[in-house]
C-alpha cells in the first residue's frame, strides 16, 4: 500500500477514533477522558492549558482570559469597555438548598479599585490610589481608612467629611513613634505619641509621661515641660464617683505661678470659682485651715505622773539647752516636726507648767496667811 493509500485510510478512520472519545447529546458535545489545549503533552488533568505566555489558553466573555501566563493566571474584563466590573462569585455550601445571587463577592468596581462584599452586607474596599481601605458592618461603619507609606513612617487615617483620626508610625534615629491625633477641620486636638525611649507624649509633644529611665532618673510626670506657652497654667483634675456627671470639678491642682502650685476645690466644670485651699510657694505652705490628728496629753493630769521640781527642771536645761521631751534645734533643722506628735509634747510642757502654777499658787497663799499672823501679832502687842 503506498502512502497516499495509507493516508486515505487514516482519514477515513479519524470520524470513528473521534467519535469514540466526544459524545453529543441535547445539551452540547462532551468528553470522557482528559482534555489538553495547548502543547504537546497529553493532559494529566480533566482540563488542562499548556502555555507560558498571555497569548495561550483560551478566552470567554469580553476578552476574559485563562492562560499559562507566571505559571497561571486569570484576567477577568476588558480594559476598554466603560463601565466594566468583572467580578468573581462564592456560594457557601449551606444545609439544604439555598439559592443565592452570591454568598461572597470580589468586584473591580473602579479604576484601581477592588471590593470584598458578603450577603449580609459587610465590606471591604481597597483603593490602590491612596491604599485605602474601610469596613461596612450592620452596627458600624469604618470608611477612608488610608495606609500612607513614607520613608520615614507609616500612617492610618480614617477620615469623614468633618475631620480625620489618624494613627501614625514614625521613626526619628533611634527612636520610634506611634502618634495618635484627631483633627477638625484640619486643627489637631488631642494628640498623644508613644514613643519607645520609654516616653508618652501629648498635647503636641508639651507634656510627657516618662517612664524609668535609669538610678538617677525614675518615673515622672512632665505637665507643659517643652515650655511654648509662657502663659499656660498646667493642671490636674479629680472629680470622685460621686461627683460624676455633676458638671463640677472636685480637686484641681494648678501651677497657677511660676514655683507656685495651688490647691483648689468644688470649681465648676470651666475651671471658675472653687475655694482655694491652699497655695505652695518658694517661701512655704499657704492655707487657712490645717487638721491634723494626733494623741493628747491628758496623762499630765492623771495621778502617779511624774513631774519634775523646778530645781531638777533648772538644772536639765542648764545642761541641755531644751525642755525634757522637746528636740533640739540642729535636730529640728535636719529632720523637721512631726505637727501632731509635735503639738502634743507642747501641750504636755502647757500642762505642766500649769502644774508648777497651781504649786507656786498654794505657796503663795501658805505665805500670804503666814504673812497675815505676823502682821496681827505686831498689831496687837
Amino acid at each position: 500500500m503506498n502512502k497516499l493509500n495509507k493516508f486515505i485510510l487514516l482519514l477515513s478512520m479519524l470520524p470513528l477514533a473521534l467519535q469514540a472519545q466526544w459524545q453529543e447529546n441535547e445539551n452540547g458535545i462532551y468528553y470522557l477522558g482528559n482534555v489538553g489545549i495547548g502543547g504537546l503533552a497529553l493532559s494529566q488533568f480533566a482540563l488542562s492549558v499548556n502555555g507560558t505566555t498571555r497569548s495561550d489558553g483560551f478566552d470567554w466573555g469580553l476578552k476574559s482570559r485563562l492562560h499559562g501566563d507566571q505559571g497561571g493566571a486569570i484576567e477577568l474584563g476588558e480594559e476598554n469597555v466603560p463601565r466594566n466590573t468583572p467580578y468573581i462569585d462564592f456560594h457557601y455550601g449551606l444545609p439544604g438548598f439555598v439559592e443565592q445571587d452570591y454568598n461572597a463577592r470580589i468586584v473591580n468596581t473602579a479604576d484601581n479599585q477592588l471590593d470584598f462584599v458578603t450577603q449580609n452586607g459587610s465590606k471591604m474596599n481597597l483603593n490602590g490610589n491612596s491604599t485605602r481601605f474601610g469596613f461596612q458592618l450592620p452596627s458600624i461603619t469604618l470608611s477612608n481608612l488610608f495606609v500612607n507609606g513614607f520613608t520615614s513612617g507609616n500612617s492610618l487615617i480614617f477620615q469623614n467629611g468633618l475631620g480625620r483620626l489618624g494613627i501614625d508610625f514614625w521613626n526619628f534615629g533611634t527612636n520610634g513613634v506611634m502618634n495618635f491625633y484627631a483633627d477638625y477641620n484640619n486643627e489637631n486636638y488631642n494628640q498623644l505619641a508613644i514613643k519607645s525611649d520609654n516616653t508618652v507624649a501629648w498635647g503636641n509633644d508639651e507634656s510627657w509621661l516618662t517612664g524609668y529611665q535609669g538610678p538617677n532618673q525614675p518615673p515622672s510626670i512632665n505637665l507643659n515641660k517643652a515650655g511654648t506657652n509662657p502663659t499656660a497654667t498646667p493642671y490636674i483634675d479629680f472629680t470622685s464617683g460621686y461627683s460624676f456627671g455633676s458638671n463640677h470639678i472636685d480637686v484641681r491642682i494648678k501651677n497657677s505661678a511660676p514655683n507656685t502650685l495651688e490647691f483648689w476645690t468644688n470649681m465648676d466644670i470651666n475651671g471658675n470659682g472653687g475655694n482655694k485651699i491652699m497655695s505652695v510657694k518658694n517661701d512655704g505652705i499657704y492655707t487657712k485651715k490645717l487638721t491634723v490628728q494626733a494623741t493628747w496629753s491628758d496623762f499630765v493630769f492623771e495621778s502617779g505622773y511624774h513631774l519634775l521640781s523646778l530645781t531638777e527642771l533648772e538644772k536639765y536645761i542648764n545642761e541641755n539647752g531644751h525642755l525634757p521631751e522637746i528636740p533640739n534645734e540642729s535636730y529640728i533643722s535636719e529632720n523637721g516636726v512631726e505637727l501632731g506628735e509635735m503639738a502634743s509634747k507642747l501641750l504636755q510642757k502647757i500642762e505642766e507648767l500649769s502644774l508648777y502654777l497651781i504649786e507656786l499658787n498654794k505657796q503663795v497663799e501658805t505665805l500670804k496667811n503666814e504673812n497675815s499672823e505676823i502682821k496681827s501679832l505686831l498689831i496687837n502687842k
